[in-house]
Parts: structure tokens; sequence; C-alpha cells
């Protein structure tokens, strides 16, 4: 193992940075929040005079800054954050120009701070000269709301967040900024990324997608940049994504980190044939070696001819480095079987289960790879790491872990698994796979068949739903089957105008709704459908009710127990499927309720947000304690998402002819009935 020196490393670094960039300030204000200290700056020996108390943080001397960046630095930051050393890198970059030195100034934040309303009142955030001239006239007046207002170095955090973790003293505050610019920042960031994920999933936003996703605004990292900088700009985001490249085409490809921190070059040509020290750090591609989330030891990877040679000596290494005694091998093709072969002449217990994400295998293969994932000190690898492991390790968290298709989704994703453009054709894609799990049997004793009916009435932990006649909490996701089983004519279909378009078209196909028992409002909310001319009719002695309400931002809860109240009146043997709003997509055509310009308040990604968090908050929760009979609630955004759920034509609110088909794994298929 050779440790690079500083020179070495910023060598490497210098290749892939542009020097001149012109740095645009951030607009978010961050809260006071705690932390952990970091120490990861320059740390230079100080110089003659520097020890006095009233420290100025503009007169830095520049001369103790670096103007590019520290691999080791973001490496690190990466590895406490979760986010991905790309996007670090990115966010550095395009804030700072990786220059620690350097900041802002906002008036407005000031006058806030400060109380001064009279301070500039004109001016908002200013930079370069005219920021540090305004900053000591600001300090000279309150010095603790002037630091506050300024955004400071490598990340420009405003000081109103980072002032706090040094018990609010400006000295104290000031002494670190003048000694240590870029280990200041780097204790400001990590504290500020881990507590913004509490509130918004940020961290989970970013790795939701990778850097050589297509450039536009509903690319992972330019949604997420819209949280760091306060508004979706284009040229901000585009920066930051063209840097992620740059990193992941130079830095990342020749350096990696230990568990120690410290940047190593692998021991050959290549890095081949050792992951020594790759443990975390390569996502994505070939290696993405990681180690699985249950405490037992054990491990996902990817083998791919261009990163690894999977010989004797690389797996024996793997077993005494990270006590690996078991191999599930999903890949087939020559590296793999190659690297299952010598697995085997190095001592470990292989399990050869080659398969390609549209034919995953049965349910026996993979319990078979359960158990041996449940023994630990197990890994398993396909070429990339990402689609086949994905969905096996994802499908392992949901029967294991009790984790739900979310979640273990937005997992798998974090590994450059299971993207848009991969969707399967059938349930034994791998992402079916994942979410409905393998055709056959969950375990030998039980005859369910779970892809015969497309995952309808299945719980995370593998039971079967069974029907039930007594009022209960029936507020979840997976509807039970047996409250579908109804005869032709029962079934009522109440909505707003979702029911004349593709979700309203599904549902009568499915359960052959006929024309009088539809109830349709074009506009308004759940509470105004009731006055219908007939409603009443529609919905009378139905054995089941399906609603399509939830998009209009006029539904309240109050509306929506309305509704359900007059429906148990009406039908209180019925059971009720309520399917929410669907989210909001890029119109193709012309729509008063959505917009395809970002500056607009229906700007489509923010109607997006607002559909869905309407469904979780307002609707779901009402749902949830109406107990009088069966009720479900069904969140379409969680299927119609913004990777996977992008028309080619529409208005940007009504669900397109052919979107509704992801009802089937909630509704069962759109035969007439379910045999």
């Amino acid at each position: 193992m050779i440790i690079h020196n500083e020179k070495e490393v910023r060598s490497i670094v210098k290749k892939a940075i542009v020097e001149a960039s012109k740095r645009e300030g951030g607009g978010a204000e961050f809260g006071s929040f705690g932390g952990v200290k970091v120490d990861l700056g320059l740390n230079r020996s100080k110089k003659k005079g520097q020890e006095k108390t009233d420290i100025d943080p503009t007169d830095v001397d520049v001369s103790l800054l670096d103007s590019k960046t520290s691999p080791e630095r973001i490496i690190y930051l990466a590895k406490e954050t979760g986010l991905p050393p790309d996007f670090i890198y990115g966010i550095e970059s395009k804030e700072s120009n990786h220059k620690p030195g350097v900041m802002a100034w906002n008036t407005h934040h000031y006058r806030r701070h400060s109380g001064d309303k009279s301070f500039y009142p004109n001016k908002k955030s200013v930079y370069g000269s005219e920021a540090r001239r305004m900053y000591k006239e600001a300090a000279a007046k309150n010095l603790s709301a002037a630091i506050k207002a300024g955004a400071w170095g490598l990340y420009q955090v405003l000081g109103s967040w980072s002032l706090p973790r040094y018990g609010n003293d400006p000295q104290k505050w000031m002494s670190k900024w003048k000694s240590d610019p870029a280990g200041h920042a780097a204790d400001a960031f990590i504290d500020w990324a881990r507590e913004y994920q509490k509130s918004v999933n940020w961290i989970d936003l970013v790795n939701k997608g990778n850097a050589e996703d297509t450039i536009g605004s509903s690319h992972p990292y330019a949604r997420a940049t819209k949280f760091y900088y306060g508004a979706l700009k284009t040229s901000y985001y585009t920066h930051v994504i063209e840097k992620a490249r740059q990193w992941n085409n130079s830095v990342s490809k020749s350096t990696t980190v230990t568990s120690s921190g410290d940047v190593t070059k692998s021991n050959t040509k290549g890095g081949k044939d050792s992951w020594k020290g790759r443990l975390g750090t390569e996502t994505r591609r070939g290696i993405n070696f990681h180690k699985i989330l249950d405490n037992k030891n054990n491990y996902r990877a990817g083998i791919k001819k261009k990163h690894t040679d999977p010989t004797v000596e690389f797996w024996k290494e793997l077993r005494e480095e990270y006590g690996i005694k078991n191999v599930v091998a999903l890949t087939g093709d020559a590296t793999g079987k190659i690297a299952a072969n010598n697995a085997e002449k190095a001592g470990l217990n292989v399990f050869r289960n080659f398969i390609n994400e549209n034919n995953m295998g049965g349910r026996a293969n993979f319990n078979k790879a359960k158990e041996m994932l449940k023994s630990g000190n197990t890994l398993v690898y396909c070429t990339h790491g990402a689609d086949r492991t994905g969905a096996y390790i994802g499908r392992y968290y949901i029967e294991e872990l009790g984790y739900d298709f979310q979640k273990a989704l937005s997992d798998t994703k974090k590994y450059g698994g299971h993207k848009p453009d991969k969707p399967g054709a059938n349930y034994k894609s791998a992402r079916d796979f994942l979410q409905f799990g393998p055709g056959g049997a969950i375990t030998e004793q039980s005859d369910f068949d779970f892809g015969a009916f497309g995952g309808v009435g299945f719980s995370s932990t593998g039971s079967t739903s069974k029907s039930s006649s007594t009022a209960t909490n029936f507020s979840s996701d997976k509807v039970d089957r047996g409250v579908l089983n109804v005869k032709p004519g029962s079934v009522a279909l109440i909505g707003d105008s979702q029911v004349g378009n593709g979700l309203g078209k599904w549902i009568k196909n499915r359960f052959s709704v006929g024309n009088e028992r539809v109830c349709m409002l074009v506009g308004g909310h759940a509470g105004t459908v009731v006055n219908q001319s007939n409603f009443s009719s529609s919905v009378k002695d139905a054995e089941l009710v399906i609603l399509t309400l939830g998009g209009h931002p006029s539904n309240k809860k109050s509306n929506c127990m309305s509704i359900l109240n007059k429906i148990y009146e009406l039908a209180p043997n019925a059971s009720i499927v309520w399917i929410g709003g669907p989210p909001a997509f890029e119109p193709k055509s012309s729509n008063s309720m959505v917009s395809k310009k970002e500056s607009s308040d229906k700007y489509w990604l923010a109607k997006r947000d607002s559909r869905c968090e309407r469904n979780e908050k307002v609707i779901r929760p009402v749902v949830k304690a109406h107990t009088k009979q069966p009720t479900y609630f069904i969140n379409p955004c969680k299927d119609l998402t913004v990777d996977n759920y992008k028309p080619s034509s529409g208005d940007g609110i009504h669900v397109p002819s052919g979107h509704g088909n992801f009802l089937s794994k909630y509704l069962g298929g759109s035969t007439p009935m379910i045999s």
C-alpha cells in the first residue's frame, strides 16, 4: 500500500479542476445545530501576531490557503455524511472554487439578526471586496450579527448556523476560521448535512441518482442543489453535475481511502489485484464493494473485468481482510464464472446462482442465498453490484429486516441499481423481483404463489393478508384481495377529473364499472362531490367504492372525512379503496394547473411535491382514522416517481392512458375478475 503525499494528490486533482470558476453565493438560511468535530483543514503554522484576540475573518492570509481541493477532505466528508464524494466536490467547486478563505455577505440577514432595519435597506447579497467592506462596517456595530450574515469558506455555510458550534462566542469562531478555515468549513458542512437530512431527506434525494444521469432539472443532484443554493438554478446545478463527472473521471479512479482516512493508491496497476481500502469508496461502477446493513458481516459487490481480476489470491485476501467465507455468484459471464471458480479454489463456499435482469430465478434459489446471508460472512456479487445484487439484497431487507419497498428501493439506487430505463417486462425483472419477490412460495410450507396475483395482499414480513369482515384499521397500501372479489355492477367509482382519464379508464376496465356507478366531479374537492346529482345512486349499496381524489389543493381533512362518512351512510357494507392524487409531470400540452417555468408557483416539480405531500399528510391520516369499514389508501407517488413517470404526452395533471397499470400491484390485473 502506497500513501500519497500531498504533492502527488494535488497533481491528480489538478487535471480535473478548471481554475477559473465564478463563484455564485448560496441563498439558503441554515439553522443552529450541533455536530461532530472534524479537523481536516490545512493546520499550517501560525504567523507572528496571529494570537491577537481581535481577529478579523476577512484578513485571513491567503498564503496559508490552498486554491485547490483536497481529496482527503472530500472522501472523508462523504463517509461522514453519506453523500457521494462527486456531489460534494461539485458543491465545493461551485460555492468557492475550492478556496477556503472566500466569503459572501447578506445584508438582509444582518438586518434581521441585528434588528438594524436601516442598514443598507436596498441591498441583499454582496460578494468580493464589497462583501468584505460591508462586513467590516457591520462588525463595528454588531460583531455576532455580522458573522451570522456571512457565507463562509468552502461550502458557504452561513455564520448564523456555524456560530452556535462555538458557543456563540465570535472570538472562538474567528480563531477557528483564521487558523483552519478548511476544517471550519468541514465541521459546518457535516453538521448541516446530517441535520438537514432529518427534515427533507436531502441525502436520500442525492443518492437517488448519479452524475452520469442526463443533466436536467429532474436530475436528483439538480433537485438537491435547490435545497443547498435556495433555488433550482440551471447554471448552478449544471456546474455541480459537470464537476461531479470530472471527479469520477480522474480523482476517484486513482485514489481511495482507508477506514482511518488515509488516501491510498492500489498496489498494482489498475487496482485489479486488491480491494484493500476500497470498502465503501467505489459506487455505481465495477467493484461497488459495500457492507450489507444487517450486522452479520455480509457484503455486496460488482466484479467487472475492467476493474477486478478475481484471482485465487484475490479471494484469499478478502477472506483474510474481511472474514468472507461464503459467496453468492449471480453473474454467469466469463469473469463471473472465473470469479466463482477461483473463490472455490481459495476455500470459500460458493453458490452458483447465475441469473439475469429479466429472469431472476425462483423462490428456492433465493431462499438458499437468504440462508447464507442469515448465517453471515457472505458476499453477493454480479457484474456491477447494482441491479441483480440490488434486487437480492433489497428483497433480503424486506423479508428479514422489515423494510418496505420504497426504503429497499432507495437503498438499491444508492449503488446504481434499478434505473428507470431498466423497468423489466414482468415480475421476474429485477425491479419487480425486489418489490414482489421471486415466483413460488415464501416458505416450503406455503402454497401461496406471489407472482400469480401481482402482489396484492402481501405483507413485508412475507405473510398473506386475510379477508376481514370486522371494522378495524385497514389504512394500508396492501389491499386485501378478498375485498376485491365482488360481483359486476357492485363497484362504484367516485372522483375528480382523473375518473375520465387514465386512472378511471383502467379501473372501469378492471372492474367492469358501468356508467350508472360512476360519479365524477370536475373541479372542487372531496367534500363537494357528495353534492353531485348522481352521487347517492352511484354509491347506494355498493360492495366496493373506489375513490380517485386528492390532487386539488382544496382537499382538506374535513372534506375527506365528510365523503367517507357519507359513503358509510349509503353503503355500510362496502369496502373503500382511496387512490390519492397522482404526482404532476412536465406538461406536453397546455393546462392552467401546471407550468414548465421554474419561476412559476405552478411549476410542475413544485406541484408534484405539494400533491404528494397532501397524500401523506392530509388524506392518509383520515383514511387511517376511518374504522367503520375496511378502508385502504394508495399513494400513486410511491410508484409514479420522478425517475420512472415521464409521460410523452399529457397536460401534467391527468394520468395518461397506459400509466394506470401501476395499480395492478394493488388491485390485481386488468381482467374483469380475480380468479
